[in-house]
């Protein structure tokens, strides 16, 4: 399992539970895309240092339901930049067909 971010190895639950490693899952939370909740429970893992895995089970439930995107507003910020050049082009006669697939 990689960080969905920056690709790297996880190799501590919290990481794998959330899909993001420490340094990742510290910006998301400082961007507003991933709970407070989890930098304390990195925290209290890091304190006890339990390292069991989660079963895999456990894991894809939580990746299917808590997944982030950290390039969630970058992506609309882009496609918004996007459909205001377009209009730009239309206003000067510019036949513009935009087509954005996700």
């Amino acid at each position: 399992m990689h960080c969905h971010a920056c690709r790297r190895p996880l190799r501590n639950p919290i990481s794998i539970q959330y899909g993001l490693g420490p340094d990742c899952l510290r910006r998301a939370v400082k961007a507003g895309n991933a709970p407070l909740e989890a930098l304390t429970e990195l925290a209290g893992w890091k304190r006890s240092k339990k390292r069991k895995q989660p079963a895999a089970t456990e894991i894809s439930a939580t990746r299917d339901t808590m997944t982030m995107d950290l390039f969630a507003q970058p992506r609309k910020d882009a496609i918004g930049a996007l459909y205001d050049a377009a209009e730009a082009a239309r206003a000067f006669g510019i036949r513009v067909q935009l087509e954005i697939e996700e």
